[in-house]
This record gives C-alpha cells, sequence and structure tokens, in this order.
C-alpha cells in the first residue's frame, strides 16, 4: 500500500485548486455592475427577513414567476407575509431613494393590491416616517401574465442606520387574487 500516500499527494492538490477556481469562477460570474447597490431580493423559495403566520395562506405555489413559490393577496386574505430588516443591515451608507422592483400577476385591473412600504423606527406604536401603497395592478399594463412593476420611493432625512424598512402586499379593496413574485430593492441614484 505504498502507493497510497503518493496518489494522495499528488491528486488532492489537483482537486482543492480544481474546486478553489470553481468557487472563484461562480463568484464572478453571478456578480454584475449594479450588485453593490441591491438591498434585498427574494423569490419566495427562501423566507429570510419576511415574518407573519405559519402556515401563511399568503405563500402560495399556485402561481410563480420563478421558482415554485409567490406571495398572494384575495378575498380571503387580506396581508401576505412582511418583510422587516433595519436599514443599517442593509446598506453601510445611507440612503437617500430605494427602486422596488417586483413582477406581478392579476387576472383584471378590478384585482387590487398595494405593494406598502414603511419606513420606521422599530417602535410598535409610533407612526411610520415613510408609508407608500404602489398600486401594482393598475401600474402593470397587462393582466392574465406575469409583469414587471417599478417605483422609486424617496427616503425622509429622519431615517438613520437603526430604522426598520418594511415591505408588504396588501389587498386593499380588490377581491380577486394578485400575485407577487422577484422582488428587488435597490438603492436609486
Amino acid at each position: 500500500m505504498s502507493f497510497l500516500p503518493s496518489w494522495r499527494g499528488r491528486i488532492l492538490p489537483v482537486l482543492l485548486s480544481s474546486a478553489a477556481l470553481l468557487v472563484t469562477s461562480c463568484g464572478t460570474q453571478t456578480e454584475s455592475a449594479d450588485s453593490s447597490k441591491t438591498l434585498m431580493h427574494n423569490d419566495f423559495e427562501s423566507m429570510a427577513g419576511w415574518m407573519g403566520p405559519t402556515p401563511s395562506p399568503s405563500l402560495t405555489t399556485e402561481k410563480a414567476h420563478s421558482g415554485k413559490y409567490a406571495l398572494k393577496v384575495d378575498g380571503n386574505t387580506e396581508f401576505s407575509l412582511g418583510y422587516n430588516n433595519m436599514l443599517g443591515m442593509m446598506s453601510k451608507a445611507r440612503i437617500s431613494k430605494i427602486k422596488i422592483e417586483a413582477w406581478v400577476f392579476s387576472p383584471s385591473a378590478e384585482a387590487g393590491a398595494l405593494l406598502v412600504t414603511t419606513i420606521s423606527d422599530g417602535v410598535a406604536d409610533h407612526k411610520p416616517m415613510l408609508w407608500d401603497g404602489f398600486d401594482v395592478v393598475k401600474a402593470s399594463d397587462k393582466h392574465n401574465e406575469w409583469v414587471q412593476v417599478s417605483k422609486v420611493i424617496d427616503v425622509p432625512a429622519s431615517v438613520n442606520y437603526s430604522s426598520h424598512l418594511g415591505l408588504y402586499l396588501w389587498r386593499n379593496k380588490g377581491t380577486l387574487p394578485t400575485y407577487i413574485d422577484d422582488i428587488t430593492i435597490t438603492e436609486a441614484p
């Protein structure tokens, strides 16, 4: 069995360097010029940062833009799961504007749903520093297909590192199902 140490001595460094090359090449291929401006992205295959009841009636496999899952509001589900994160955890620098992009599916203009963005000091009883209801159904120019929508929101000057950004889908007055998937929040110029 004297061949074992020499085999290990020749093959192991090749395997390790190949693995390092593979990891390095994967990292550079997936990075884009704007990746440093991405504050959050979720396709609902992972629920990091999202909170709500378990199981959540808003997390569905009925329709999805990518993967298996999306969020849905309808006549039975008024609010989707909610996202909550401290701004200081999302960006090291102060943010003055954010851009929210998402893919939306609604059966008609009567579906009605708002993607609500809030920024607060994190105390439950306090009024938010920002509350924005983005009508994603009105913003989508087509129905019965996935449409990408986006909105730029000014961040109030009073916001700081410990302020919390919240995001959720609200059916508002609509009763027909509205689906949302692949949400991205980036720092806007």
